[in-house]
């Protein structure tokens, strides 16, 4: 290569970075919101122009077909054992030793209508990976404050009030590693570690996570109930019922930072229906869409792990707790890149770095690394392309108690 050459990659480097950085400037406000276990092939496996498949593979079988996916599937196991079974050092082909044919299904365009048309207009990530090889519980603790404090599983709360502090007032634990010996043992749900909170506070930038309350159905996904420092301190004002989102949006209250999980039943977590899932994210975007905020808003909807579904790409390397299988990533924004794939290297600590870089703020734990990308591939800085507002289809009724790993919810999701 000559300098001529490297001369004009430097500045179309440059002028890339200049371009990204306007659009980062001209965003106001980021909505995050989290969905539960499904993989990327799983969801978007036959998208086009994404690293998707249509085939799986297992120990003894290298050509397995992924078959139609039902409305509510079955909840495969996704357990820390489960996940390092499922990737067999790699190899991807440990599913069917775990959940048998059901790991091997995939949606049709025809279940997830709303969430192709959102990544056929705006943006989708097929290179993005959960930050932990887990199950939502330390998913959602590396999506807020990049560490999990070695817990590897979901808490045995036996019976107790979600998964968090609250559980572990009433005797809970969790499954937990430390990574320097291998051993396993026991620890209670409930942290004290520095969080994103932490961190875009000492800036002064607004947030809130929107999120199922201790009454409610979903009051399991509540990550901010994980956090000894955050739930028995004055940030605990700032977590509010997820109902509450759309009612801050059309009062022009929206903070600059929104995190928000669904109800329990809307979730999109096996056995629950697909569609009333997309329905109630469909709801929140249409919000959004609808108000002022559109203009200057990016709007992330990520899947916090696999749920025990096939996928064909191998996590890379990123230590002792991952990464994590990989999941996909919804970009809607006006500044999308529109009808983009993105195969850009991208995990939990990107969305956190992307917030960082917008408001300007200090970095929290494994994003201050250089080889963490941010989603500047996934912005440009012409707002282009408008808002799409869709219809929530037919509602699928739910039969029978909402039971979530083995657990009954409170079904108030309506």
């Amino acid at each position: 290569m000559t300098m001529t050459m490297i001369g004009r990659l430097r500045k179309s480097f440059c002028v890339f970075a200049l371009i990204a950085g306007v659009a980062q400037a001209q965003i106001q406000h980021v909505v995050v919101i989290i969905k539960e276990n499904h993989s990327f092939d799983n969801y978007f496996g036959l998208f086009p122009g994404a690293n998707g498949a249509t085939t799986g593979k297992s120990k003894t079988d290298k050509n397995i077909p992924l078959t139609p996916m039902s409305d509510k599937p079955v909840n495969c196991t996704h357990t820390w054992a489960a996940a390092h079974k499922d990737m067999d050092g790699g190899k991807m082909d440990g599913f069917y030793d775990e959940c048998a044919a059901d790991a091997y299904v995939q949606a049709q365009p025809s279940l997830i209508p709303n969430y192709w048309a959102y990544a056929k207009a705006y943006g989708l990530a097929d290179n993005f990976f959960g930050q932990i090889a887990g199950p939502s519980f330390p998913s959602h603790m590396y999506i807020f404050s990049e560490n999990s404090g070695n817990a590897v599983d979901i808490p045995n709360t036996s019976g107790a009030v979600g998964w968090g502090c609250d559980a572990a007032a009433k005797g809970a634990t969790v499954k937990s590693i430390e990574p320097s010996t291998g051993a396993v043992y026991y620890q209670p749900p409930c942290f004290t570690m520095t969080t994103m909170a932490d961190t875009i506070d000492a800036a002064k930038v607004t947030w809130r996570i929107y999120s199922a309350q201790p009454a409610q159905g979903g009051y399991v996904f509540n990550f901010g109930s994980y956090y000894n420092n955050f739930w028995s301190g004055t940030q605990r004002a700032n977590d509010v019922p997820n109902a509450q989102f759309c009612g801050d949006v059309t009062s022009g209250k929206l903070p600059q930072v929104s995190w928000i999980t669904p109800p329990v039943g809307a979730s999109d977590h096996p056995p629950f229906s697909i569609t009333t899932g997309e329905n109630w994210t469909v709801s929140q975007v249409n919000c959004l869409m609808n108000s002022p905020y559109w203009s200057s808003t990016l709007m992330l909807i990520v899947w916090d792990d696999w749920g025990g579904f096939y996928d064909h790409v191998a996590p890379a390397d990123a230590g002792f707790f991952g990464y994590g299988m990989r999941v996909p990533l919804l970009v809607i924004s006006p500044y999308a890149k529109p009808g983009y794939v993105g195969h850009t290297l991208y995990s939990f600590d990107s969305i956190n770095k992307e917030i960082e870089t917008i408001f300007k703020v200090p970095c929290l734990l494994t994003d201050c690394n250089a080889s963490v990308n941010d989603l500047s591939d996934m912005v440009t800085s012409t707002p282009s392309v408008p808002a799409l507002v869709l219809t929530p289809r037919p509602s699928v009724k739910q039969k029978g108690p909402l039971v979530l790993d083995g657990v009954t919810q409170k079904d108030d999701d309506d």
